[in-house]
């Protein structure tokens, strides 16, 4: 097996299985500075000429760890500055410390809507994350836990309202770690990845390694499931506005 020919190829199937990307596309990529989302600027770049699209590397300093932060956004800097990509980056506000949302999502959701700010600055098509196959996992065991339906089970949408995409949802965790071995790349470590503060780092850390033990397939199971129900959510959803109408 060639780690980086493999992965680059599963990406690239990924990629035109869900037509993420159409010839003449800007997209941003959104870099934190991690394993994943450096593996996937890094692919994506590899494979820029061949799917004729341009990239801008995107990375939102959330303000929540100050030394780790500042040295995470200078790193990204490097890295966009060493392949000739165009970087833009933004600081948060600080986060209010109650809310009806828990950290992590209020996070999210001002990182995203910087992405989506910047889309609009750029004229960009696509947005690009890194989420990979053991991420969807952890969202199904999540919603699981916490009683979600069909549509909570179907997990993490390789494609959302045509803008957002996941060139690397159906990439195993060890495959990307596996890359940017083989490509002797450097990524930098969320401390707070770490912690089991939230309930996906107690899934991702704890009760995921545990159920590995009884199926070492879960990972892959779980992904099949999520496309399965997302199929059977889509056939529902047509045939209801058929009836509709």
């Amino acid at each position: 097996m060639n780690p980086i020919r493999d992965t680059v190829q599963k990406v690239k199937e990924t990629i035109s299985r869900h037509r993420m990307l159409d010839p003449g596309d800007l997209c941003i990529v959104g870099v934190s500075g991690g394993p994943d989302s450096v593996c996937l600027l890094h692919i994506l770049h590899e494979l820029r000429k061949e799917l004729e699209t341009g990239l801008v590397v995107a990375h939102y300093d959330h303000g929540l760890r100050e030394k780790e932060d500042e040295a995470e956004t200078q790193f990204v800097r490097r890295l966009a500055s060493a392949m000739g990509l165009s970087f833009e980056t933004e600081k948060a506000s600080p986060l209010p410390l109650e809310g009806t949302s828990s950290m992590e999502e209020r996070a999210r959701n001002s990182r995203y809507a910087f992405f989506e700010k910047l889309k609009s600055k750029l004229s960009a098509e696509k947005i690009a994350v890194g989420h990979n196959l053991d991420d969807q996992a952890e969202t199904v065991l999540m919603r699981l836990l916490r009683g979600s339906g069909p549509s909570g089970l179907a997990g993490i949408p390789p494609i959302r309202d045509n803008t957002i995409i996941r060139p690397l949802i159906e990439i195993k965790r060890d495959e990307i770690e596996s890359y940017l071995k083989a490509r002797d790349l450097s990524y930098v470590i969320d401390s707070s990845n770490l912690q089991t503060d939230y309930l996906r780092n107690k899934i991702r850390l704890e009760l995921l390694p545990q159920l590995l033990e009884y199926q070492p397939k879960l990972i892959e199971h779980l992904g099949q499931l999520t496309h399965i129900l997302r199929g059977e959510n889509k056939f529902l959803e047509d045939h209801a506005e058929d009836w509709v109408v």
